[in-house]
Order: structure tokens, then sequence, then C-alpha cells
């Protein structure tokens, strides 16, 4: 159970990549146009002109810095083998305080996770009945696998990944105007992102045999808001796609009666 609900736990910084990319301050901000109808989340500035490497950081970063709702889905293939997950979450820029994570895929992966006021409840085949979850305290001392689950949700905040992204990114190229499937009108552009940097300021160390720069393909709306990455590294693909920002959510509980003891 350990290593199914750790390796669910650690795909949330995936999630947590798209929606904080490149999220922090300093830089100089664009030239912005003002409007009178608001956006979503309150948003009441649109971009004007293209994001660049010195305004980026900044413009992504002061739509990224308030409480957002969203709904996402990851996709991450390596060779025949995909993984997918889908959900949706709430967060603040320090935190990540509720979300329901559905994951399926390669290896028999077949994962539930509800988060919620700092108890993780996990489903899945091998680990619980159909329909049953395990409560897990991330904040309980005496549970080997609160620790490292409470550290992968911490990762999940905003803010604990800019220092690494503001570190790590070497350049943004504009590509175009697209309109995704789902009909949100986007620019285009290419990100690319010195790894060693990007790890170094997060206090990791580098995989062997990373490239000089890691290209993610990015879709942004025209309130700064992330609607899609895309990126490839080791291989293997990783599709990221976000929506409903700031619409309701109710994430709630397992009832009482579907809980049961590890």
């Amino acid at each position: 159970m350990t290593r199914q609900v750790r390796r669910a736990a650690a795909s949330l910084a995936v999630v947590a990549l798209a929606s904080t990319l490149t999220s922090c301050g300093g830089g100089d901000p664009a030239r912005t146009e003002d409007k009178a109808a608001e956006g979503p989340c309150g948003l009441t500035t649109r971009r004007a002109g293209h994001l660049t490497l010195k305004n980026a950081s900044d413009l992504l970063g002061k739509a990224a810095d308030r409480r957002l709702t969203q709904r996402f889905r990851v996709d991450e293939t390596v060779g025949k083998r995909t993984v997918s997950m889908e959900g949706s979450g709430d967060s603040t820029a320090d935190e990540l305080t509720s979300m329901d994570l559905t994951m399926s895929g390669a290896d028999g992966i077949g994962l539930r996770l509800i988060y919620l006021d700092e108890t993780m409840y996990v489903s899945g085949d091998g680990i619980t009945p159909e329909g049953k979850f395990v409560p897990i305290d991330i904040n309980d001392p005496r549970d080997p696998v609160a620790k490292p689950m409470k550290a992968e949700l911490e990762s999940a905040g905003i803010n604990a990944s800019l220092t690494a992204w503001e570190a790590g990114l070497v350049g943004v190229k504009y590509v175009g105007k697209e309109t995704l499937d789902d009909g949100s009108k986007t620019e285009f552009y290419e990100f690319n992102v010195d790894p060693r940097l990007a790890a170094r300021a997060a206090g990791i160390d580098a995989p062997a045999g990373m490239p000089a720069y890691v290209t993610w393909y990015v879709w942004v709306d025209a309130w700064n808001l992330v609607h899609k990455v895309q990126g490839e590294v080791d291989g293997g693909k990783t599709t990221m796609t976000f929506s409903g920002y700031c619409e309701p959510l109710s994430i709630k509980p397992p009832d009482e009666e579907d809980l049961i003891p590890r």
C-alpha cells in the first residue's frame, strides 16, 4: 500500500507543475490594458502584448496569487504505457487545501484520493474493498506514510515551486494563437527550463544525463491563467489541461460507514 499511495501523492507535484509554472514574483510587469468586465477569479486586467522571459514570471504569478479552484487532467505516457489523473482542487498560494483525484492506467493502478482538512482518504485496487477508504492523518508522527505524503502535498502548494521555476526558466517564445478543444482562447508559448538550475534551487540533485534544457509548451489565456501544458522528459510525454478556474467545487469526505482502518 505504501508504494502505491506514495506514487499517487508524488503525482501531485505534476499537477502543481502546470498551475505554478513560473508563478513567481520579480521581473518587470508587461504593458496591460484594463477592462470593465471581470474575468475568471475576479481578474480585471487582460494581458496586452505577449509573455516574455522578462515578464512571464510576474504576470503568471499575479494571476495565481489568489485562492483558485480548478479542474485538471494529467496524462503521462512512456512508450505504450499511460497513467492518467483527473480531478479538481482548491488551493491558495501557500497550500493545497482540498482535492479529489482519480488515477488509473499502467501497472494496475486504480486509485482515488480525497484530501480535506489535513486528512487523505485513499481508495484503490489492492488497498481497499471497492468503495471503501483508508483515512491518513498527514500530521500523525507515528504513521510512516504520513510524513512523505505531507511532504508531497506541501510541494503542491504554489509558493513551494516558485524559487525553482524562477531559477530554471531560461527562455520564453511566443508561437501563436490557439483555441483549445474546450473553446478556451489562448496564446501558445515555448518555455525552456534548465533542469539543473531548477533542481539546485529546489535543493535536490538533478538526475544524471538531463539535457541542457527542457521545453514545456504552455497555453495561456488573456488573464494569464494556464490552460494546457505539454512536455517530454526522460522519454515520456506529459500533457496537462486545466479548466473551471474559480468555479464552485464541492469536495466532501467519504461517508463514515465507508471508512476502514489500515
